[in-house]
């Protein structure tokens, strides 16, 4: 949005070949750490398919943490399953994004265009606008020669590389629609200064909700008729806030349907975004326009800490090692604004 089209989107064509295929080769300039995560979910709930991922930026301008870590458990699980394998170029920078996609050694389909790696994961909606072209059947065979080519004559497996690791911030939620970085000014007044209304600390739940809350990727995903299963994303994330803490008086209240009041959040880290009540008692809080957003926010903020690696389970020795197993949900005085406090710097 605002630009609609009557096309399908990346992630529609890119789940649906996918679903139809025994074989992929992709080559990708960039990667992100939720995409190799959902790539390797795909893989393990469907063991498949064969994968050959070729990756082009990412020897020359290093990898983070996350990325790193994602890169060898979705390498691992391809060769310890003889289903492919990552590979990283190393001759020149690549920075094409194509994908081929076979069934019974026949080539069904083709991605090519602007969208790296990281717009396979659902409602990836960012600010910058992708526009690709599915080949049809008929004209894939040159594109599926060229990524073998490629791989063959200018890559390296990365189990035989040391990629260098880069720094980096909890910069999930750059580029993210729906997510503006707020006024530093503000944030460090509120800081400096905190006016509250209402304030209420909403519990993190982790060994007693394996399938929900910040576990809510590892739930059941949705199959097709043909039994294939498309997992949830692995920063989706929908909170259930206990009774005793909703009832509190001034808690964000869900309309009459239990759809959902929307309020708007700034948080300690320098974020602004909405986020939305519903359900029986109010129960349910998430982010608006995309579950990631507020997934992003509090796991990506564990995953720098170093208490939590990518792609595994939170549990309480997780918020242990971070040093928290709540956040501040707060609001600030005479003003239609929460404030979100995920800081262990105090504590």
């Amino acid at each position: 949005p605002p630009l609609k089209t009557e096309s399908e989107t990346y992630h529609s064509a890119f789940t649906e070949l996918l679903e139809r295929s025994d074989r992929l080769k992709i080559a990708s300039g960039y990667i992100s750490a939720d995409a190799l995560i959902d790539l390797k979910s795909i893989i393990e709930a469907n063991s498949g398919p064969y994968l050959e991922l070729n990756i082009g930026m990412h020897y020359f301008e290093g990898l983070t943490k996350q990325q790193k870590e994602a890169v060898e458990d979705l390498d691992n699980t391809l060769r310890s399953n003889n289903l492919g394998g990552v590979y990283f170029v190393v001759t020149f920078p690549f920075h094409g994004k194509i994908i081929s996609f076979k069934n019974q050694d026949r080539t069904i389909g083709g991605l090519i265009g602007s969208s790296n790696l990281t717009n396979i994961v659902e409602n990836k909606t960012g600010r910058q606008y992708e526009v690709d072209y599915r080949l049809p059947e008929s004209d894939c065979s040159e594109l599926e020669d060229f990524i073998t080519r490629l791989r063959e004559t200018t890559t390296r497996p990365f189990n035989e590389l040391d990629v260098k690791v880069v720094e980096s911030k909890n910069n999930l939620l750059d580029e993210q629609y729906g997510v503006d970085k707020a006024d530093s000014q503000v944030v460090e007044s509120i800081k400096a200064n905190p006016d509250f209304e209402y304030e209420f600390r909403i519990p993190l739940k982790t060994d007693d909700a394996t399938r929900s809350n910040l576990n809510t990727f590892n739930g059941k995903g949705r199959e097709n008729k043909q039994g294939f299963v498309m997992p949830r994303s692995w920063y989706e994330v929908e909170l259930i806030v206990p009774k005793h803490v909703t009832s509190q008086p001034g808690y964000p209240q869900s309309d009459k349907t239990g759809d959902g009041g929307v309020i708007n959040v700034i948080t300690d880290d320098g974020w602004s975004f909405s986020c939305k009540v519903s359900g029986d008692f109010s129960k349910n809080l998430r982010s608006q326009k995309d579950l990631k957003i507020l997934g992003k926010w509090l796991k990506g903020r564990l995953e720098q800490s170093g208490a939590l690696k990518t792609g595994e389970l939170c549990t309480q020795s997780t918020m242990n090692a971070y040093g928290r197993d709540d956040f501040v949900l707060a609001k600030l005085r005479g003003q239609d604004l929460w404030y979100l406090d995920f800081g262990v710097a105090d504590r």
